[in-house]
């Protein structure tokens, strides 16, 4: 069996980023640490099981979701990869932030 890869977009990249300062700047340098780590655990049990994502073809064809922590992360599932697309706070509209 192959490996399933987990494949970021630069928009994706870029709300962990935002995520990570904004933590940071808010609880300190351990609990952004913390909080990535729980995100990059998010991120593992949709590689292992990205079907188990709620079905969100509403928004994209094809894109599931899957709420980690206090975000969501919105993904597409492909043959051999997994395309995280955006990792949005759980307040966030993604159809105007995907």
């Amino acid at each position: 069996m192959s490996r399933i890869l987990l494949r970021f977009t630069p928009a994706a990249r870029g709300h962990l980023r935002s995520i990570g300062r904004h933590t940071e700047e808010t609880w300190g340098t351990e609990q952004r640490d913390r909080y990535l780590s729980q995100l990059y655990t998010g991120f593992e049990e949709i590689r292992k099981a990205p079907k188990l994502g709620r079905n969100r073809d509403e928004l994209y064809p094809g894109m599931r979701s899957k709420r980690v922590q206090e975000h969501i992360v919105y993904y597409f599932v492909e043959k051999s990869q997994i395309v995280i697309a955006g990792v949005l706070h759980g307040r966030m509209d993604p159809s105007r932030h995907l």
